[in-house]
């Protein structure tokens, strides 16, 4: 009884970390991500015209904000469906 009283505090404990972590990823991140998201084009289009390879290095880093994003997305949206 003591030992499956352990597991289910654990497990508690466990999804309150996730849920803090994905609240401190939200609250930190979530301001600043439509911003780059606005600004990475205007940025590219201007450095197309006069410095090609910056403008595809920042192509590849818009991508690899993007996928970061989605995967962080993916991963609170699996949190949130396990859960419920």
């Amino acid at each position: 009884m003591v030992l499956k009283y352990f597991w289910q505090c654990r497990i508690v404990g466990e999804e309150q970390e996730k849920q803090r972590l994905a609240q401190v990823i939200h609250d930190s991140f979530s301001p600043h991500l439509p911003a780059a998201f606005f600004l990475i084009p205007g940025i590219r289009e201007h450095l197309e015209k006069t410095r090609s390879v910056e403008a595809e290095q920042l192509a590849k880093a818009a991508e690899l904000l993007n996928e970061t994003t989605q995967a962080l997305a993916a991963g609170v949206s699996n949190r949130d469906t396990a859960t419920v």
